[in-house]
């Protein structure tokens, strides 16, 4: 496979997708533009001079509540999150997989899950300056996920026992 540098630092993670895409996890570095070099195993060797950006994050967002934080594996389940220094175009992932992003404010972000199976998933928020944050294990997809439509009557003794109504 080939090799590929970030200003001459090895790319971490690489994962071939198909012929012509690659993904990778780039090496830390400080803030600016470098050269990315690919290197093939015959010897071709070909660098694009500022072919990316390191950038500063102007954003810190935080997640405060994911509510509801559990639904039907298989299914899309509508979500808020609830934090704050949420931006337009950013992107939340359940597990590392995107959701459907219904709206954004500053500090409320409704979503929809995508279909995962059953298991707990973290819950990313990335804005587009690339300022995250992580909930862990923020998301449980469940194989069943109880409601209660109402209780009748709403009220009894508090010395408990048959209610009538």
């Amino acid at each position: 496979m080939c090799r590929f540098f970030f200003a001459g630092l090895p790319a971490l993670k690489v994962a071939r997708i198909d012929r012509e895409t690659i993904t990778l996890e780039t090496p830390p570095h400080p803030p600016g533009r470098v050269e990315v070099t690919v290197a093939n195993q015959d010897g071709g060797v070909v660098t694009v001079m500022d072919g990316f950006e390191y950038l500063v994050p102007g954003s810190r967002p935080i997640i405060t509540k994911i509510d509801p934080a559990l639904g039907m594996a298989g299914a899309e389940t509508p979500v808020t999150i609830t934090g704050g220094d949420f931006r337009l175009g950013l992107q939340v992932q359940f597990g590392g997989i995107p959701g459907r992003i219904e709206s954004v404010d500053y500090e409320r972000i409704v979503v929809f899950t995508p279909r995962l199976p059953k298991g707990r998933v973290n819950v990313t928020v990335t804005n587009t300056d690339l300022g995250s944050v992580t909930q862990p294990n923020g998301f449980e997809f469940r194989s069943s996920v109880p409601r209660i439509l109402s209780v009748e009557p709403g009220a009894g003794s508090r010395e408990g026992g048959d209610v009538e109504g």
